[in-house]
């Protein structure tokens, strides 16, 4: 048996922990005998990806077992189509996803450099006629959403690219590949993301920088060894640490999931794991890696699937679980068991840094809990090592604040270390908890594929009525008004239930007028919040120093489900008996702590069916950012994730750059004929003191016809330092009348009392000054000129025409070079490019190559 791998990593467009991400994922399964092919940089583009998925076909042998892995490392990009509102409601395709290779910068309309899911799907299937054994692992974005933390980048396409080209791959594909990777029922899929999600790279308790999934799943795969797990028992590992401290984040594993790490061996029975004998000593181990708690109890089973006994665990010492037997073990039984979970506990772990005298007391309230338990010394409780991180944290000497997974505090106003104010931290730290669960909870599979019942939109509401959002990141704040639409897609009754995680952890359920869940006949939609949509509003218990994350978790069934099981205090759940489904287990969980895997069967029969979706936004108490800006013919912003979480530190961009208009050729544009044509640019950067500055150019050329080339030898836009970015905005209009200049029209706009509070003139220039953060400050700020330079461009000539908008970023060294690298741009009758140039340092202009634009 050969076993081999496929590792790619695209480290392009501020990334810097990809290739450390390919060296570990070697290192690991070098370690478990696999033949590992490495594309890194160069090697990595789309030709070179493509050539070695190729030559791991031909050499992988058809009908064989052998176990293949392909792995990819980098930006993943989510482009939507036009229409793709449209296309959502209809259940089409609505976005455009591909992985990023190191080339990606070369894209044009002609040339499509992106490899589009459906081309890896193509390719996968190809790879499983040959071998049934193929793992694919995806550590990148599929979206790209906002994100809490300075040091996390996410690992999203950093903007849109040409999508011609990708059109033309799409009509040479067979119809059939519609999704990311997601057609190939014989191969396991590891994901770091749902689709509407974003993955992130950040500093790792490896060292250095990893990706989350692939640190978290790297460490998973040390810790079991040569133990036969499931595929879906390790998903539910690193779903678990990774989402307790980036709860936007869940990773998911797709397709046989039962399988065997890296085989065609199956653990069909959830949950299974493998039972260590030395003589007559029975044992889980390490009980910590597999979660083994003291009166958990098993099925222990023959590796032929006969049940022999079954077993608790009666003691937890040194990281074992002892398993005491009832019956005992009869005479022939194999050497190999499996332990299959009947009823467990999985508490969670809670970090402790209070004064000693409260330390005490506090143990053992945590211990009592079956949510909680004291973070073990072998755990992760200062983020230095690579043990479980925590769940939740009592923090503080003479007061108490909790603090979830993600480090922020849930309580405004510290407790008290007496009695009450104890009984008080542990019931926060169980609400943590309870709502951790309740985020990470994942769909039923079927078939191999993740069961999806409804689609879902989510829509935010204006006196223009309601807008469309993406389903992560968005950033809202009390008084807005949003709404959920939820869609039937099958052909049989769904109910649904429909939770909102408040800013406090706090669990409701809106759907509680009808508790089993809304019945939605087949293709029917239930819009929650109604046509205006309802207003949202602070939890006045919670700091509001900080944005925070709230989670609309929306699940449906194929049957009524006790969806109150979640507001349901915790010894009334207990009480209550088996539960009747899987899902009704996993709500109990999350209440209780404890889980029955033996759920009831149904009243047809057949299990229910059930998938959960969540919709991820975050709140802000803050000043309300206006981030709007005016239509341009061509937008070429990268996410908003994107610009606000900038890779700082040691980036090669250049310190000073030129921007000039290269050529301006106007094409049967009624408007301009023979006419002066007036261009106007706004050029953006960032000064060394944290100030938005913005140099206005307005450049007339009179007796224009159409079909002239404007008269222009490279025309200066901007001259000076560039940092953190270089933001352009050029309007093109008729001007017979010869308006008032831009710069000049900016030097009166600051006396005026509409735009005096949003501009002010320093040294000849224009601040656009923050009143946030710096990230977000200096994009609203940048929206701000946009939008006051649009204004003065309409009093100027009548009307304007929005040209071109764009924004670099220093990773992508400022946009050096030719823009488009041939040809002219086309929108609305007018055709141009432009150049940035590199002058740093001698003034010596520069050009720039490689894996950046």
């Amino acid at each position: 048996m050969t076993k081999r791998a496929l590792l790619i990593g695209s480290q392009t467009f501020g990334l810097t922990g990809v290739n450390a991400d390919v060296e570990l994922m070697a290192e690991s399964l070098s370690g478990r005998g696999f033949q590992v092919t490495v594309k890194l940089d160069g090697g990595a583009t789309r030709a070179g990806i493509l050539d070695a998925y190729e030559q791991l076909i031909t050499d992988t042998r058809r009908g064989s077992t052998d176990p293949v892995v392909v792995y990819y490392s980098g930006h993943g990009g989510r482009d939507p189509f036009d229409d793709w509102a449209d296309r959502q409601r209809r259940g089409e395709q609505s976005h455009l996803h591909y992985i990023v290779p190191f080339d990606m910068a070369a894209t044009t309309e002609s040339d499509y450099r992106g490899l589009l899911a459906q081309e890896l799907s193509a390719l996968q299937a190809r790879l499983t006629e040959r071998t049934h054994n193929v793992t694919t692992i995806l550590d990148c974005c599929h979206s790209a959403t906002m994100s809490r933390g300075a040091t996390l980048t996410p690992k999203a396409a950093p903007r849109g690219f040409p999508t011609a080209g990708a059109l033309s791959v799409l009509e040479r594909l067979a119809p059939s590949h519609d999704g990311w990777d997601t057609s190939n029922r014989l191969a396991v899929r590891i994901v770091a993301c749902d689709p509407t999600q974003s993955a992130y790279e950040r500093d790792s308790v490896l060292g250095g920088r990893h990706g989350a999934l692939t640190e978290q799943l790297v460490i998973a795969l040390r810790d079991l060894g040569d133990r036969p797990v499931s595929w879906h028992w390790i998903g539910d590992r690193v779903r678990t640490r990774v989402s307790a401290e980036l709860p936007m984040q869940r990773p998911e594993v797709e397709g046989p999931s039962d399988r065997v790490a890296f085989s065609l061996d199956s653990r069909p029975r959830a949950g299974a794991v493998p039972v260590s004998r030395q003589g007559a000593a029975l044992t889980i181990e390490p009980a910590g890696l597999f979660g083994a708690s003291q009166g958990d109890t098993y099925h222990l089973v023959e590796a032929g699937g006969a049940t022999v006994a079954g077993a608790t665990v009666t003691e937890v010492a040194d990281d074992r679980a002892k398993l005491t037997t009832k019956p005992p073990l009869p005479d022939g039984v194999s050497a190999e068991l499996i332990a299959i979970p009947v009823r467990t506990s999985s508490p969670r772990p809670v970090r402790l840094a209070v004064a000693e005298n409260v330390a005490e007391p506090l143990a053992e309230k945590i211990a009592a809990s079956p949510l909680l338990r004291v973070l073990d010394d072998g755990d992760q409780g200062d983020g230095k090592d690579e043990g479980e991180p925590p769940a939740v944290a009592i923090v503080g000497e003479a007061k108490l604040v909790i603090h979830d997974g993600s480090g922020l505090s849930i309580n405004r106003d510290a407790l008290p270390t007496d009695e009450a104010g104890q009984k008080t931290a542990i019931a926060l730290a169980e609400r943590v908890v309870k709502a951790e669960r309740l985020r990470r909870l994942r769909s039923a599979s079927a078939d191999g594929q993740r069961d999806r019942l409804i689609s879902i939109e989510f829509f935010q509401h204006d006196d223009t009525g309601r807008s469309p959002r993406d389903l992560a990141g968005v950033r809202l704040y009390p008084g807005d008004k949003i709404s959920v639409a939820i869609t039937n897609t099958t052909d049989t009754p769904v109910y649904v239930g429909l939770f909102d995680i408040e800013l406090a952890s706090k669990i409701v359920l809106l759907s509680r007028d009808q508790p089993s869940g809304w019945r939605l006949e087949p293709g029917e939609t239930k819009v929650a919040g109604g046509t205006d949509g309802v207003a949202l509003s602070w939890d006045d218990t919670v700091p509001d120093n900080e944005e925070r994350l709230e989670t609309l978790v929306v699940i449906a069934a194929t049957e009524p489900q006790e969806f109150l099981l979640l507001e349901t205090a915790r010894d009334v759940v207990t009480r209550r008996g088996v539960p009747s489904s899987e899902l009704e287990s996993l709500l109990t969980e999350a209440v209780t702590g404890t889980r029955n895997w033996n759920a009831g069967s149904s009243t047809t029969g057949a299990p229910p069916r059930y998938s959960v979706d969540t919709i991820d936004f975050f709140l802000s108490q803050g000043s309300k950012i206006d981030l709007h800006e005016p239509a341009f013919a061509i937008t070429e912003l990268p996410p908003l994730s994107v610009r606000t979480a900038q890779p700082r530190g040691s980036i090669d961009a250049p310190s000073r750059a030129a921007v000039r208009l290269v050529a301006l050729k106007v094409q049967n544009n009624k408007a301009l004929f023979r006419a002066t044509v007036r261009v106007d640019a706004l050029v953006m950067t960032l000064q060394s003191d944290g100030q938005v500055v913005a140099q206005p150019f307005t450049f007339r050329f009179p007796g224009i016809q159409d079909g002239d080339l404007l008269p222009m030898d490279k025309l200066q836009l901007y001259l000076g330092d560039v940092n953190e970015f270089v933001d352009i905005a050029i309007w093109v209009n008729r001007d017979d009348t010869n308006g008032v200049d831009l710069a000049k029209l900016f030097e009166e706009a600051v006396n005026d009392n509409v735009t005096q509070g949003a501009l002010t003139v320093i040294g000849g220039l224009v601040l656009a000054a923050p009143q946030v953060a710096v990230a977000i400050g200096t994009v609203a700020a940048a929206a701000t000129v946009i939008r006051v330079g649009n204004q003065l461009v309409q009093a100027a000539v009548g009307k304007e025409i929005g040209l071109y908008r764009t924004s670099f970023l220093a990773f992508e060294d400022f946009g050096v070079g030719r823009q488009p690298a041939e040809g002219l741009r086309q929108a609305q009758g007018i055709e141009f490019a432009y150049e940035i140039v590199d002058i740093s340092g001698d003034g010596r202009e520069r050009q720039r190559s490689g894996g950046k634009l």
